[in-house]
């Protein structure tokens, strides 16, 4: 007696029903089983950003690692950097348009935990 469709299903992990192998050649089973729920998909992480910080490195208890931390602050060109530079470049100082690129008062404070590197949030310069 054949088994059913579904029965085979059932028997051979969930996949399409297995066909009789020819004469001679060994038919090797397998059987898939569910690890400590690791079938279930993966969850995105978690990512809390702290609001209103200054623009120089500061105290904060970091919310991914809970260590008591000194945040790392990176320096990045952002909007009003670039504005800066126009307007000198319009006003006929097109020499020092370059200056608000160095200066670290021009430009956006990233803050991230020195810890595990988590992102914590940004000081924009508005």
């Amino acid at each position: 007696m054949n088994p059913s469709y579904r029965e085979q299903e059932l028997m051979h992990g969930g996949g399409p029903p297995m066909q009789n192998p020819p004469a001679g050649i060994a038919s090797i089973e397998f059987f898939r089983e569910p690890l400590n729920n690791m079938d279930s998909p993966p969850t995105a992480p978690v990512v809390m950003v702290i609001s209103s910080l200054p623009p120089e490195s500061s105290r904060y208890v970091c919310p991914s690692c809970q260590a008591n931390i000194q945040t790392r602050v990176e320096h990045k060109s952002g909007t009003m950097t670039h504005i800066i530079a126009l307007l000198l470049c319009l006003f006929g100082c097109w020499c020092c348009a370059p200056i608000p690129y160095c200066i670290e008062s021009c430009r956006d404070a990233y803050h991230y935990c020195p810890a595990c590197a988590a992102y914590l949030g940004t000081s924009a310069r508005d």
